[in-house]
């Protein structure tokens, strides 16, 4: 063109005109990467997630389920039945460490879940898994300890009424009677006091 101010005017128009496009295309590019990357961060923050649950699960396995399948006898005299017992409550020390990280990954669920940032139903599956674990563990070991509670208690029981027995034979073995009308009335009453509280005890550790 013999017009310079045509020529400037059309060239600015293009150059305008790329850059419009070069931007247009780095906004899409941007928006393609921003929503990649949120993305990834929903992996990572799932993935996490996931490594955290398993390592709770994978504690239960290795360590807890194994304490309970070894550790399945009562005792057979209140001394073992105490260190059963023992054990019991140290290993309950132990797994009360384990509860705790449960219930913050729980909670932790539930906030990723409501902040939209991972897939809700991924996440509430894989706490649904824990929960479900837990608890049925959680079960299984105070079912154990209420186990061990009524061992320890027959066998307490046992023992008291084994050396009541022997209290009692040997007063029964006693001569002793009353000199006065009175005093054989009270013996007779005493006597039959302590017969219905024996059999009583009886038939209450029996039931034990």
């Amino acid at each position: 063109s013999k017009d310079p101010s045509s020529d400037y005017q059309e060239g600015a128009t293009h150059v305008f005109s790329v850059i419009h496009d070069i931007l247009a295309q780095h906004r899409a590019l941007e928006a393609k990467w921003h929503a990649k990357k949120i993305k990834l961060h929903q992996r990572l923050a799932l993935r996490l997630f996931q490594e955290d649950v398993k390592q709770v699960l994978d504690w239960l396995q290795n360590h807890g389920e194994v304490f309970l399948r070894k550790n399945v006898g009562v005792g057979r005299n209140l001394q073992k039945a105490r260190a059963y017992q023992k054990s019991h409550q140290t290993f309950e020390g132990v797994v009360q460490n384990t509860y705790t990280n449960a219930e913050k990954l729980l909670a932790a669920a539930a906030e990723l879940a409501q902040t939209g940032e991972c897939n809700a139903d991924d996440i509430y599956s894989v706490a649904h898994e824990l929960e479900s674990h837990i608890s049925s563990f959680a079960a299984r070991v105070e079912q154990r300890r209420r186990l061990l509670e009524l061992s320890v208690l027959f066998y307490s029981h046992t023992e008291e009424l084994t050396a009541w027995l022997t209290e009692l034979r040997q007063e029964l073995r006693s001569e002793e009677v009353a000199d006065t009308l009175e005093g054989g009335e009270r013996l007779i009453e005493q006597f039959s006091t302590q017969r219905d509280s024996t059999l009583d005890a009886c038939a209450s550790t029996i039931g034990e």
